[in-house]
């Protein structure tokens, strides 16, 4: 888990032992530009407020997800980047959180 750009924590094994960890309480205020440049955007509710594309935060985190995907089926998996789909329906089970209404993220084709 990374919280901030200068902590983070591990869980490790089935039980998520809490693993090595740094927490970092010399800056607490080194998020709050990137904080204060999302409200500004949520704000306007205009996506080029953001400093940051969001797009380009989607692709940096896939990997980082698809790695925990194959770790939680326990294999290696095919995966499609144009469709961000696998090819294995248990894998594709993790794709997305299984949501309560009426806070439901509809399935866009």
């Amino acid at each position: 888990m990374v919280p901030d750009y200068k902590s983070y924590y591990t869980f490790l094994g089935l039980n998520r032992t809490p693993g090595p960890k740094r927490v970092d309480t010399d800056d607490l205020l080194a998020n709050l530009p990137h904080i204060r440049n999302f409200i500004r955007a949520v704000r306007s509710r205009n996506a080029l407020d953001l400093t940051a594309d969001v797009e380009v935060g989607h692709r940096s985190t896939c990997l980082s997800h698809l790695a925990n995907i194959s770790y939680r089926v326990g294999r290696g998996l095919e995966f499609d980047p144009r469709t961000e789909r696998f090819t294995d329906d248990e894998a594709n089970t993790y794709r997305k959180r299984i949501y309560r209404e009426p806070y439901v993220v509809p399935e866009i084709a």
